[in-house]
């Protein structure tokens, strides 16, 4: 029995040759049968590869802990994984259409009343591996608007979470420019022990200024607690 993909190809060749060699004078297509079978198995093979790659990346979407950013997993690992398959379908939809517009052509096998013949079943095999290929083309464009999707929501989370970020710096400036003001302003004097007396000014000015710097910043949020406090009091 042949090993290899060459050896079945010239082992499947030859064996229909000697079976129907009185047919390849009026039909020299059906030299092709062999081929084209092997092929159609092997196209198969493709098919479930893919199918089955196709799930373990569904899989890695569903789980949060691979959304991560490492080297072989997390969103950009599993853009570059779905690329090539974007890339390589529509030449594998490409090739498939090439056999099924030449050889297997649908007037050159039905011409004849050949439905019951092997072309005429090699034709339906592969557009039968025609919807395939096209239904795992569409599958991979909805994944790659899937993932598209969570890498917008992802960034989404991290820029609020950066704004949170900013927004407490914003209140801790707000705190101390007051007091970096009022030591600013009172440390202009040379006199050192001249300030005894009057570090209580310090926190007579800052204390306030911090307040009012604090109220400005956070006018909105008291603003809407004073509202909701006054509607529950009406209720």
């Amino acid at each position: 029995m042949p090993t290899s993909l060459l050896d079945a190809v010239t082992y499947w060749t030859m064996r229909t040759c000697m079976q129907n060699i009185d047919e390849l004078h009026e039909q020299p297509e059906n030299l092709a049968i062999a081929i084209l079978s092997i092929i159609a198995k092997e196209w198969l093979t493709v098919k479930e590869y893919m199918s089955t790659r196709l799930n373990q990346i569904e899989w890695e979407l569903q789980i949060p802990d691979f959304r991560g950013n490492g080297k072989f997993y997390g969103l950009g690992a599993t853009l570059k994984r779905l690329h090539p398959f974007r890339r390589h379908l529509p030449v594998y939809r490409k090739w498939v259409l090439g056999v099924l517009d030449n050889i297997l052509n649908k007037e050159k096998v039905l011409s004849n009343d050949l439905k019951e013949r092997p072309l005429a079943q090699l034709r339906e095999d592969f557009l039968k591996v025609l919807n395939e290929i096209e239904a795992i083309e569409k599958r991979v464009q909805d994944m790659l608007n899937v993932v598209t999707a969570i890498i917008s929501i992802e960034e989404a989370k991290r820029s609020v979470e950066q704004t949170s970020s900013l927004a407490r710096l914003t209140y801790l400036a707000v705190v101390f420019v007051p007091l970096s003001f009022v030591s600013s302003f009172l440390s202009m004097t040379p006199d050192v022990e001249s300030l005894r007396g009057t570090i209580w000014l310090f926190f007579v000015l800052a204390v306030p200024l911090t307040i009012f710097a604090l109220s400005v910043a956070l006018w909105v949020h008291i603003k809407d607690w004073w509202f909701s406090k006054r509607r529950r009091r009406s209720f």
